[in-house]
């Protein structure tokens, strides 16, 4: 007669036998673990027979690690966990179960693959982040009133990274994840930037509501300003380059336009709720073509974190440029109904039109602002990154 028993843990494997031969009883107990070292970390594990892997998931514990879809595993209170198993010279599926991280963090994979040589460690390093959000609004004072902050930008400089956040209707505005203390800041108002100071309070909340920010404006406008004014066009620097991956200026968007017989620009200013089938095409007199393209989020007249340097960019080079004119299109992708996305790209070419205007340009530089929702994408295919490009506002500026 014969018995055993077995069981493992993270930290070893244990075996009990029992064998009964010829009125004979023999009992054995077997004990076996592994003791490793990685990454500053010494460690307690299941025998190792070949590689084996560190994964780390922020400060999380309690986070699940899975081999193969399997989970073999759970994270410790540093967020560390040792995958014992792993093959050499084999792709092998490392990943983490999404159900075990806290909604209020932001989750960029949930699985990596690593080939490891024989009998060798690896450090798989999830970069899970926890999101917190500021929001509050923002005023400007000047002559003892005070007058909200519209369509804006607001950049942060803590601890020598710049965070940038979007200023909305009523002075409302939102970034995320900043550190704790006061930092230096800028928002850009009126055609210029005016510096002040924020506080960032230590909390442990998702959302933190800063209250109302203020900053004075000067008196007089600074005599830099009006020089720039008077200046004349050809002495005027070029605009600085756009941020990468946000909306470069290409050849093809630049082009000498002949004097024709054309249709004639709407009114100054005009706004069109139920936008047209195409752009129209631009009057006899127009010499040079030059696009701007700001990106928005999804479903929403916000413009997307990383278009915030093409708007400073394309404020200055307007409220610079007195004889400079803009059309401003905006445009949806094609996931929602035809009126709706109408609207909804109209609402995204006012609020371009509505931070102009906060940046100092003339309303008589805006001739056209019109909303074609989702005719005329500039990608067809129906996928995620597609349609982001499709969610937009071109800005088209030129000269008469």
């Amino acid at each position: 007669r014969r018995a055993e028993l077995q069981y493992q843990n993270d930290y070893g494997l244990y075996e009990l036998d029992y064998m009964n031969l010829n009125e004979n009883e023999n009992y054995r107990l077997l004990l076996s673990g592994g003791l490793g070292y990685i990454d500053g970390t010494g460690f307690l594990s299941r025998p190792i027979r070949d590689s084996f892997a560190k994964v780390k998931v922020d400060d999380l514990e309690g986070v699940g690690v899975s081999n193969y879809g399997n989970v073999v595993t759970r994270t410790n209170a540093k967020g560390e966990a040792i995958v014992p198993v792993v093959q050499s010279f084999h792709d092998n599926k490392i990943g983490i179960e999404n159900d075990d991280i806290p909604i209020d963090y932001n989750i960029p994979d949930l699985s990596m693959h690593i080939n490891p040589p024989y009998r060798s460690g690896s450090v798989v390093r999830f970069g899970v982040q926890k999101v917190q959000s500021f929001l509050g609004t923002v005023y400007a004072l000047s002559d003892g009133k005070t007058v909200p902050v519209e369509y804006s930008i607001m950049r942060i400089t803590a601890n020598g990274q710049v965070i940038e956040g979007l200023v909305g209707k009523g002075g409302e505005f939102y970034f995320e994840n900043a550190p704790a203390g006061t930092f230096p800041a800028k928002i850009f108002y009126a055609g210029m930037g005016h510096d002040f100071k924020i506080t960032i309070p230590e909390s442990k909340e998702v959302m933190v509501n800063l209250g109302e920010l203020s900053f004075e404006l000067p008196v007089k406008p600074p005599a830099m300003e009006l020089a720039a004014k008077e200046k004349p066009l050809e002495s005027l620097p070029s605009p600085p380059p756009l941020p990468s991956g946000v909306s470069e200026i290409k050849e093809e968007e630049i082009a000498e336009v002949k004097a024709e017989a054309t249709p004639p620009l709407a009114p100054p200013a005009a706004l069109e709720t139920e936008g047209a089938a195409e752009p129209e095409e631009f009057p006899a007199g127009v010499t040079t073509v030059l696009k701007r393209t700001i990106y928005f989020k999804f479903n929403s007249d916000m413009p997307a974190k990383e278009s915030t340097g093409a708007l400073e960019d394309l404020s200055g080079v307007i409220a610079t440029v007195p004889d400079l004119r803009a059309r401003i299109h905006g445009y949806t992708d094609d996931t929602g109904p035809v009126e709706y996305n109408k609207r909804l790209g109209m609402k995204r070419a006012d609020f371009i039109r509505r931070h102009l205007a906060g940046a100092g340009v003339k309303e008589e530089q805006i001739s056209e602002t019109v909303s074609f929702g989702e005719n005329d994408p500039v990608c067809d295919a129906m996928t995620k990154e597609c349609r982001k490009k499709n969610r937009r506002v071109e800005v088209i500026l030129f000269l008469e």
